[in-house]
């Protein structure tokens, strides 16, 4: 990333105000680093794509992406959710290797023979395209709509909101703009780390009483402390834990 930045300092900022995303977290610095240090091997690149869609294509034989996760790889038009494949060749990488996109739900066919000897699925299972977790997470909650907001909780906690495909991402780089499972959204969204183990760490070491607790009452000991919580004033007395801070893409 900082290769990049320094060879082409005001590319990040353009490819955010189309992409919603920095260079941070996104796959063109990987990329590139594979194109300068591993020549050999970006030769052979043929598809770029998620994880998750590697397990679709090994069971259905067909290499495709969703919006909601390929959108997260730094060249996905939000707004058209599609790749913009241009914005590859400013910084010197080939545009061929951009796979298909597919819509979150999208039948892409059946389990193939060789992929229902190794898991046992009938070749009569349908295979469908999937989505990112924080936007599937979001659908499953009932985040469908424009303006609505959801906390997802689990390692990190994402704080999201959604906004229309075509909204103008802010100058500031402070926030990671995603597309929604949602074909007309996307959510501007905010990530602290390690929310979910510092939740888990302070229930498992300062919470002895509390377990008990729930326990008799048959509730889940997190439920008793948001109980308990509710009753903390504003400002929580002044005290201000910091386990770590939220993401800053800048940096």
């Amino acid at each position: 990333m900082a290769f990049i930045n320094k060879k082409y300092p005001k590319l990040e900022k353009e490819f955010y105000k189309t992409f919603g995303q920095t260079f941070a977290l996104g796959a063109l610095p990987r990329i590139m680093w594979l194109k300068n240090n591993k020549p050999k091997i970006y030769k052979k690149v043929r598809n770029i794509s998620m994880i998750s869609d590697w397990i679709l294509a090994k069971l259905s034989g067909v290499i495709a992406v969703d919006p909601s996760n390929s959108g997260t790889s730094g060249i996905f038009y939000l707004e058209k959710r599609q790749w913009k494949k241009s914005m590859a060749k400013k910084l010197g990488i080939k545009d061929s290797i951009f796979t298909k996109v597919m819509q979150t739900g999208t039948l892409m066919g059946m389990v193939t023979s060789s992929a229902s000897k190794q898991t046992n699925l009938s070749t009569k299972t349908k295979v469908v395209m999937g989505g990112g977790d924080v936007q599937l997470g979001s659908a499953g909650l009932g985040i469908v709509k424009e303006n609505q907001v959801a906390i997802l909780g689990g390692s990190f906690w994402q704080q999201i909101v959604n906004i229309p495909s075509n909204t103008k991402v802010p100058n500031n780089m402070n926030i990671r703009v995603n597309p929604h499972v949602i074909q007309t959204l996307s959510q501007a969204e905010s990530i602290s780390f390690f929310s979910g183990l510092v939740m888990k760490w302070f229930r498992d070491s300062l919470c002895g009483l509390e377990k008990l607790q729930a326990k008799e009452q048959n509730i889940d000991v997190y439920a008793l402390l948001e109980k308990k919580a509710a009753n903390v004033p504003l400002g929580s007395y002044g005290i201000l834990p910091i386990f770590s801070d939220a993401m800053k893409y800048k940096k």
